[in-house]
């Protein structure tokens, strides 16, 4: 314990210390940054799910199930209104079908669609 190691001790203390702390800073600002393009990047909006909501009653008269023999006409009404939820299930006949497949999978009705389940289906389509 002398002069020179208390000088020796600060400058390693200094110095670590600062890297640890520029090192945090430098982490939250590449979280930040991240998260943000990743929430810019999202494709669905507000205006897209009221869209959704539109062309469901204009399809369903304000029921909360369709016809599976209406999808098509929802899927067309959403892509003619610009809206990515009709779009990505109207990309060819294979998409359509596989969409189609997956609203019915393990229903024990399989004459009608529900509102959630076909939305929850079409959003995860989408991205």
């Amino acid at each position: 314990g002398g002069r020179v190691g208390a000088v020796l001790f600060f400058d390693i203390y200094y110095l670590g210390v600062t890297y640890v702390l520029l090192n945090l800073f430098v982490g939250v600002l590449l979280d930040n940054f991240f998260t943000f393009t990743a929430e810019s990047k999202f494709v669905l909006n507000d205006s897209h799910l009221e869209t959704f909501q539109t062309c469901w009653a204009q399809v369903s008269g304000d029921s909360d199930t369709i016809p599976v023999w209406n999808l098509r006409d929802l899927l067309e009404r959403l892509h003619f209104n610009n809206c990515p939820l009709g779009t990505c299930a109207l990309y060819d006949q294979f998409k359509f079908r596989s969409v189609r497949i997956e609203m019915l999978d393990g229903k024990e009705d399989c004459a009608n669609l529900e509102f959630s389940l076909v939305l929850q289906v079409l959003a995860l389509q989408v991205a």
